[in-house]
């Protein structure tokens, strides 16, 4: 499968700008996507990085942050 996709920040907020992703939207995601990673067995580890990452770059995601 390759390696991990990387994103310029420039590059979420152009692909997300439009949808008017709310916080409490954004927050539901990540609860699902840590909900779904430790319902696969995914170390603690690399899912604390992984919503660490998501969390960090909410501000080129979510509108008006």
């Amino acid at each position: 499968m390759g390696g991990p996709t990387n994103y310029s920040n420039e590059a979420l907020k152009r692909m997300h700008g439009h949808l008017r992703i709310s916080t409490a939207q954004f927050e539901e995601l990540i609860d699902i996507l840590v909900e779904t990673l430790e319902d696969f067995d995914v170390e603690q580890q690399d899912i604390e990085i992984t919503k660490k990452d998501m969390t960090d770059r909410s501000q080129y995601i979510v509108a008006n942050s």
